[in-house]
């Protein structure tokens, strides 16, 4: 973890999100998973406060380029979707731990629901260039709101898309679609995902009975994002003691955490 200025090169529309294509003063190595603290303070100012953590969707080690997806949704989101070509951004990375990755022989699926898809997208450019493209679910309420779809494409070895209204793909649930493919082989034998915690549960449900290993990627709001503040807890699914999400996750096992309401 170290701290380092990033210069916008790029503010590009991501459907209702922005996508920042980042330049690094230095090498930092993030894996899969991933994420990074962002100052959102115009310069001079402290406020906001608090660092914005944001999922790495992509890494480029040999150029130090870094792509972040922002949804925005308050003051400080808003501020970085609305920052301009050559701007500095003041970082914190890389936080937490990425998703477990098996390599060799493995056919893993990948499950994306809404901006949840956004961390999910340097892992299955990093799974096609080792020889195991993921089998893709994309998500969301309305064909507008789905994130990379075309990139996900070209990473995986197929992609399912399913939105709620049925303006693209499955009409309906991703969970319901994801079902489906289920009913006959080939199976994962790992499945990613990220997006609402309804569709990780019933991921985990799918998963547990199939017995299929099953991470997640989640989200809480985090003042620090290294574990000192303790405000990311969530509830272990055995025993009487809560994980944090910045500092054990934010990918979990899905069978390791409390995902019912």
């Amino acid at each position: 973890m170290q701290t380092f200025s990033a210069v916008v090169r790029d503010s590009s529309a991501e459907g209702h999100c922005r996508r920042l294509t980042l330049a690094l003063q230095k090498d930092v190595a993030f894996a899969p998973g991933q994420f990074v603290g962002v100052r959102v303070s115009p310069p001079g100012s402290s406020d906001p406060l608090l660092l914005r953590p944001l999922s790495v969707a992509d890494w480029r080690s040999k150029n130090r380029v870094l792509q972040l997806i922002v949804k925005p949704v308050g003051r400080g989101t808003r501020f970085l979707c609305e920052i301009g070509a050559g701007a500095t951004l003041d970082c914190l990375g890389p936080l937490g731990n990425g998703f477990p990755i098996n390599h060799e022989g493995s056919l893993p699926w990948i499950v994306g629901g809404g901006i949840g898809a956004a961390p999910l997208l340097y892992l299955a450019r990093v799974l096609a260039v080792s020889g195991t493209p993921p089998v893709t679910f994309l998500a969301a309420a309305e064909d507008v709101q789905l994130i990379s779809r075309d990139e996900f494409a070209v990473y995986s070895s197929s992609l399912h898309v399913a939105t709620e209204d049925g303006s693209a793909g499955f009409e309906g649930l991703v969970t319901e679609l994801l079902r489906r493919h289920t009913e006959q082989p080939p199976y994962p034998d790992v499945l990613y995902c990220c997006g609402p915690k309804p569709m990780m549960s019933e991921i985990a449900d799918i998963s547990l009975s199939h017995q299929w290993k099953a991470y997640g990627s989640f989200e809480e709001h985090m003042a620090c994002g290294v574990g000192a503040c303790l405000g990311c807890a969530i509830l272990a699914a055995e025993g009487d003691r809560y994980l944090h999400v910045c500092s054990d996750g934010p990918v979990f096992d899905l069978q390791e955490v409390q995902l019912d309401e």
